[in-house]
């Protein structure tokens, strides 16, 4: 089962069970299977909140890629099951460990209420696919920690810390011990849906200096240039921000840019597997080692074996 589901007084516990990286995929019926286990919870008289949670070594590290190829529509099941969350009426706590990337970050911003451990890393690094987060995830980040710390967690990249999660409101508690604990005392508060209020004008002049700041990457990544540009539309209505959001989501998804991103993605990844080899092995100690030949290849070889 991708996901599993557990009733521990009065609190329904779903586990993503998707190895090794928790990837939220359609194609596999992941999304799907959340999904069902969500709505089964609210309609359960006897379930009073719902905890969200990864089985393994993280909550989540993001969607599957394969699902963004082929018809775009097929990704509405992840932007569905993010809008159910959001308008539970029981409150819904996402506790998050290892990492929470790209479309698992953006399910937890569907969440009333975040935690994570003190090791959790956090981010949305869709722009290296030459994309912008689709799932909601432009329009809730800056409501929830303003224009310019969104569009910098957005275009760099880059991963952040538990703390720095914590610091800039991204995560309400860091806890190191049961997260089931720290989830009972945030679904006291009751259900709170995700912030949808459009941006302050002030945030214009914010946006504005984001620019002028990141005018290098703005300059050559379009990915980059759509980003700020859902930024901007979240000074609208969020509705209106989130059709704002899909339409350049799906333009990106068939540029050339991200086309090639995507299949160097893939590609890293197939010439990391050795066909043939057992998945469980033990690996010899080599303490020396004879290259046969000094040209460009047998130079590269003795120069790795000396590396190593």
């Amino acid at each position: 089962m991708s996901v599993s589901s557990r009733v521990i007084d009065g609190a329904l516990v779903a586990s993503i069970e998707n190895p090794p990286v928790n990837a939220l995929s359609v194609q596999q019926g992941v999304v799907a299977a959340l999904t069902e286990a969500i709505r089964s919870a609210l309609a359960d008289p006897s379930v009073e909140m719902i905890v969200v949670k990864g089985e393994g070594r993280c909550f989540s590290a993001g969607a599957d890629i394969a699902d963004f190829d082929g018809d775009p529509a097929k990704l509405d099941q992840t932007r569905a099951l993010n809008d159910l969350i959001s308008s539970a009426s029981k409150p819904v706590v996402m506790a998050m460990h290892g990492v929470a990337l790209g479309g698992g970050l953006e399910l937890a911003l569907a969440g009333h209420y975040r935690l994570c451990d003190s090791s959790t890393k956090l981010g949305l690094p869709e722009v290296t696919l030459g994309l912008l987060p689709g799932g909601g995830g432009t329009q809730w980040l800056p409501r929830l920690i303003g224009a310019t710390a969104a569009i910098d967690l957005m275009i760099g990249g880059d991963q952040i810390s538990a703390r720095e999660a914590r610091d800039c409101g991204l995560v309400d508690v860091v806890v190191d011990g049961d997260p089931l604990a720290a989830a009972r005392s945030l679904a006291a508060r009751g259900p709170q849906r995700p912030d949808e209020r459009p941006l302050a004008d002030e945030a214009a002049a914010e946006i504005e200096a984001a620019k002028a700041k990141h005018a290098k990457i703005l300059k050559r990544s379009e990915a980059a240039r759509c980003i700020v540009e859902c930024v901007e539309a979240a000074r609208l209505s969020f509705d209106e921000g989130c059709v704002i959001e899909r339409r350049l989501f799906e333009r990106l998804m068939a540029s050339e840019a991200s086309l090639g991103l995507r299949h160097a993605f893939f590609g890293e990844r197939v010439v990391s597997r050795i066909p043939g080899l057992p998945k469980e092995i033990d690996p010899q100690e080599f303490r020396s080692i004879a290259v046969v030949g000094a040209g460009t290849m047998g130079t590269g070889i003795a120069l790795v074996m000396l590396a190593a």
